[in-house]
């Protein structure tokens, strides 16, 4: 078929022709049965396909019914979150939202939940009507084992998405917390994958903390804040989940222990083993550009496997971790290829990594927001380049600011921000007695001294959002 979805063309004979090819449900193809309410040897299912939020009906999911059928004001159950309501309102997309009495086997409809909070409809879930159902047909007590029992009626293949790259967003300019937090729990009805909880920044105050499948999951997302939201807002440094191996303290007996983690400040010091998610990946460009796509191996940690040749344009495999996509692979990419080249990845497994946690210390004092985890080959070129960067973005004040770079306990890399200079009265200018001098020097260096002990260093927003740019 020609199809053109900008003038119609053939649409209709497409469509026409999925009717005739893709089998009816089993069920249906009994004429008799068509309409036959509740007939299934297994309880009435659905599977929520999307769903989206009406400020009225509250969550609306897409459903695809699999067993017996649903009707207005049945007790049902969400199967993954546990959730129980009443089905306000169902029916059939024509394409509008039409109600209907009832929906049945092998029809795609919605339900409108009332539902109110975003969390709790998952795409992939189970909806199960539970008017009266007898747990215990599938195993387990009838009394003890109800949560369970549910969980049997499942239907098959729905699992948690697992992001693997965190990204912390925090409102800015006219943007609030609360509309930031609202944005994100919408998009999450329609993109299962989608995972937050709050966070909090001491300069950027409060903002959360949301899950991402990869690179391009984040840019599409922020790009549908921006642009069906309105919403204006700063990213913090990308980091992906490490899986880390370490000695616990006295507490387990010196045991080595293995856990995942998503923050950097969660990263020890001094961990026994690291590893991190790996991808696959398959870059396509044209061929005279293989010679400076190739040689990207020698800036990331790139394995170069087979490379075919189709057409004009090659497509090159290789392996490498998931965190140097994050360091600006993309833009290196098509800078090398003059941004005809292109590419696709998927998740690998993961292996073991020299990985180290980067601390940023203002006045001797931590500063959180700029930990991150980076490659143990990149960690002074980072240190020097933050602390760098830092000097020129962070205001004088009335005593210096030593900007140290930390790493397993030890200073890799510092910079000073030179306290504000102040004349000495009319003494700079004049000359007069160098005792006098000399007493009210030496009394405002314990001044300063008494300053730097009690002042209390806080990066502004503006000087986040510079140390954030690439």
């Amino acid at each position: 078929f020609r199809i053109s979805a900008k003038t119609g063309r053939d649409v209709k004979e497409i469509l026409e022709e999925v009717i005739r090819i893709v089998p009816l449900p089993r069920i249906l193809a009994d004429s008799s049965r068509i309409k036959a309410d509740y007939i299934s040897d297994n309880p009435p299912r659905a599977l929520i396909f999307d769903s989206l939020y009406d400020d009225h009906k509250g969550i609306i999911a897409f459903v695809r019914i699999f067993d017996g059928g649903f009707k207005t004001g049945d007790e049902v159950r969400l199967v993954a979150s546990g959730t129980q309501f009443k089905i306000k309102e169902l029916g059939y997309f024509s394409p509008d939202l039409k109600p209907s009495a009832a929906i049945y086997t092998g029809e795609i409809g919605y339900i409108a939940t009332g539902l109110k909070e975003p969390a709790l409809v998952k795409i992939g879930d189970t909806v199960l009507r539970i008017e009266n159902l007898k747990l215990s047909s599938r195993g387990g007590s009838s009394s003890g084992g109800k949560t369970e029992n549910f969980s049997n009626f499942a239907l098959q293949g729905y699992r948690e998405a697992a992001p693997v790259v965190f990204i912390s967003l925090y409102p800015d300019g006219a943007t609030k917390f609360d509309d930031l937090f609202k944005a994100i729990g919408r998009l999450q009805l329609n993109d299962a994958a989608l995972s937050f909880e709050p966070d909090a920044n001491d300069a950027l105050g409060r903002g959360l903390k949301v899950g991402f499948l990869g690179q391009l999951h984040f840019e599409i997302t922020a790009s549908r804040l921006t642009r069906e939201f309105n919403l204006e807002f700063i990213t913090s440094f990308p980091s992906i989940a490490y899986r880390v191996s370490a000695r616990g303290g006295s507490a387990s007996g010196g045991k080595e222990t293995t856990y995942i983690i998503k923050q950097p400040q969660d990263f020890p010091d001094d961990p026994e083993r690291v590893w991190q998610p790996m991808i696959k990946l398959e870059i396509l460009t044209p061929q005279q550009y293989l010679g400076q796509v190739m040689n990207l191996k020698n800036v990331f940690d790139l394995e170069i496997g087979d490379i075919l040749t189709i057409g004009e344009n090659l497509i090159i495999s290789g392996r490498m971790p998931l965190a140097e996509l994050i360091r600006d692979f993309d833009d290196q990419l098509k800078s090398s290829s003059a941004g005809f080249a292109s590419f696709s990845y998927e998740l690998d497994g993961e292996a073991e990594a020299e990985a180290e946690k980067l601390e940023i210390l203002i006045a001797d004092e931590v500063m959180p927001e700029l930990t991150r985890i980076v490659p143990k080959k990149d960690v002074e070129r980072e240190a020097r380049s933050t602390a760098e960067r830092l000097k020129e973005l962070l205001p004088k004040q009335q005593f210096t600011q030593a900007i140290q770079a930390r790493c397993r306990g030890r200073i890799i890399a510092r910079e000073t921000v030179p306290a504000m200079k102040k004349l000495l009265g009319n003494f700079g200018k004049t000359g007069g007695d160098r005792t006098r001098k000399m007493k009210l020097w030496k009394k405002q260096q314990r001044g300063k001294e008494k300053l730097k002990e009690m002042g209390k260093i806080k990066l502004s927003p503006e000087i986040f959002r510079n140390i954030l740019k690439k």
